[in-house]
């Protein structure tokens, strides 16, 4: 079966890629994602928890895997994710710096006007995308949201500057 693979990963057993400095035919295993690591080193780590998620998808790709990490074949890439600090992505209106957080909601949060963004899935842009998308237009046009509101909240960019605001003193 050519189709890729989700679990704890993704397996992609054949693609072809004219411009791959591997060859035109390739198969790939990866999405590893260490939280706060920024750099883009390929680590041993990171192999091994490849080829555990491997092992549990697919146990032929899984040993051809072992036997070209043996021979030096085994080649790999490595990128940073954007995420925040929940894990959630950020979604609206970014907050206007104001002196004082007496705002009761996020709806009284000041914004900067015209500046919106949807970023920070870390690992789930795939997942979260559309949906994100599909929020973000909502809520530029005042349009109803996709979503229940308490799920555009927690995608809120404000969320973390209004709980830090809330904050007992």
């Amino acid at each position: 079966d050519t189709r890729p693979v989700r679990q704890n990963g993704v397996y992609v057993p054949h693609y072809h890629d004219a411009s791959s400095p591997w060859g035109a035919d390739v198969w790939a295993m990866g999405s590893t994602y260490e939280r706060g690591v920024n750099d883009a080193q390929v680590t041993a780590q990171g192999h091994a928890r490849n080829a555990d998620s491997l092992a549990h998808m697919d146990a032929a790709a899984h040993q051809r895997l072992q036997a070209q990490a043996q021979t030096g074949q085994l080649r790999g890439w490595a990128q940073v994710r954007c995420a925040s600090a929940d894990r959630l992505p950020l979604v609206g209106a970014l907050p206007a710096p104001t002196p004082h957080h007496s705002h009761r909601t996020l709806d009284d949060v000041p914004r900067v006007p015209g500046l919106w963004t949807v970023c920070a899935f870390g690992s789930r842009g795939l997942t979260l995308a559309l949906l994100a998308a599909h929020t973000l237009a909502a809520r530029m046009n005042g349009e109803p949201l996709p979503v229940p509101r308490a799920q555009a909240e927690a995608m809120d960019p404000a969320r973390f500057w209004w709980k830090h605001g809330r904050l007992p003193r």
